[in-house]
């Protein structure tokens, strides 16, 4: 399976804050609490380190450490770090630079310790970045390629002053895919981007949560901003704004989670698999659900202007969608006699594919922001085809992208594993 960091960061009171923690309905949690309880929730996307970050009036205050959640909520326990926080980010890390040990694990700091960020994928240049810094005098305590966000917005910040426009000036030197939350010791505000890696924000009263997906805010609220590539979005106590990475002001759809704290628990099986497999009747009869008008007649409403010459189908997946996909090959070149390839979305975005305006493709995946599929996707988007996709997050980027599909309905899938997921994107 894919290895991806879990972000997590939270702006608000600080203290009285009602979430459901470790399964239990409190009126009295933390930040610390809070970003605590949303790594626990992202722990399904796979980690060895994990780390927080949070502001007061003497700085940014930064705990880490290797291994499990419950390693870094033990060193919070041991530093007392019990204060008032209205600010703060988290982070789960998979080592892709770097050794998985305390020095390289998130949050990472500015050379001043001003500025902290938590980072989700891969910036391609940062060798190239980090010499650049290096000759200017900047010195790094990491192996990872993350470290030089902090460094490049402090660089900016110097000549700026300006936070928000520091890290504007950051985005535009950065290559690659990815998703971070920053932090300034002198400005109350929390700073969200995303570039190819997941990111939404959750939006509560007087309350806001970044997270790679809902899980670590839906105890509070379902209302969520899916933010799109090239977003930057800043809080503070005056509420919230997006601009683009050429710093314009943009506009965001308010969209509502399709599921509640219930659907991320274990619903007293031992285990989230054993859940998602006996969860399958209900969610292949929701795949069903919508393409079925009564009794005995399948609609194709999901896909309308369906071109009428179709010159070949191709399927665009990854993983276990990519299994999904060569299923749906043999079934539909079967009933249809129109060729169809399955096509591993990773490869096919490299290959220059010749591809033509009746050429129909159908980019599948679970969460709808698996970044190659997506990409593909684009590509098949550029060269006039007609697009679709087969989701199961509503409201997700690639969903977004294909403008029209199907949604599995299927709820949210934590197991590794992918069952009912898979079940669905067949059925669909």
């Amino acid at each position: 399976f894919n290895k991806m960091c879990g972000i997590i960061g939270y702006f608000g009171s600080g203290e009285g804050i009602s979430i459901t923690l470790k399964n239990k309905k409190v009126n009295d949690a933390t930040t610390l609490d809070v970003l605590c309880e949303g790594l626990r929730r992202l722990e399904y996307r796979g980690y060895d380190s994990a780390g927080i970050a949070v502001m007061n009036h003497h700085g940014i205050d930064v705990v880490k450490s290797e291994g499990k959640v419950k390693n870094l909520e033990a060193l919070i326990s041991q530093n007392n770090s019990n204060g008032k926080y209205t600010v703060g980010i988290a982070h789960t890390r998979w080592a892709t630079h770097g050794e998985p040990n305390h020095t390289n694990a998130h949050p990472h700091l500015s050379i001043d310790g001003s500025i902290a960020v938590v980072h989700n994928g891969i910036i391609e240049n940062y060798k190239t970045l980090k010499n650049s810094l290096q000759e200017q005098g900047y010195e790094f305590s990491s192996n990872t390629d993350s470290e030089v966000i902090p460094q490049l917005i402090h660089l900016f910040y110097k000549t700026t002053n300006d936070f928000e426009l520091a890290v504007q000036k950051t985005l535009s030197k950065l290559e690659g895919a990815y998703a971070f939350l920053a932090i300034h010791k002198d400005h109350e505000k929390l700073i969200g981007v995303k570039q190819g890696s997941p990111l939404c924000f959750g939006i509560s009263d007087n309350e806001y949560i970044f997270g790679s997906d809902e899980s670590p805010f839906i105890d509070k609220t379902r209302r969520v901003i899916y933010l799109d590539d090239k977003d930057m979005l800043t809080v503070d106590k005056s509420g919230y704004r997006i601009k683009n990475f050429e710093g314009l002001n943009i506009q965001k759809e308010i969209s509502e989670v399709p599921y509640n704290i219930e659907a991320i628990g274990k619903g007293g099986y031992e285990h989230f698999m054993a859940k998602e497999i006996h969860e399958q009747p209900e969610t292949v009869a929701n795949a069903f659900s919508s393409r079925i008008n009564h009794i005995d007649s399948l609609t194709i409403d999901n896909f309308p202007n369906l071109p009428h010459n179709i010159n070949r189908i191709i399927i665009l997946a990854c993983g276990t969608s990519g299994y999904a996909a060569l299923i749906g090959r043999y079934i539909i070149e079967k009933n249809t006699g129109i060729p169809v390839n399955a096509e591993y979305a990773s490869e096919f975005r490299y290959m220059k594919p010749a591809l033509f305006r009746n050429d129909v493709v159908i980019a599948i995946s679970q969460s709808g922001q698996t970044a190659d599929t997506k990409e593909a996707l684009k590509l098949a988007i550029d060269s006039g085809c007609y697009c679709a996709g087969i989701v199961n997050v509503v409201g997700s980027e690639i969903a977004r992208l294909a403008g029209k599909g199907l949604y599995l309905h299927a709820g949210p899938e934590i197991g590794v594993a992918s069952t009912k997921a898979f079940t669905s994107q067949v059925i669909a």
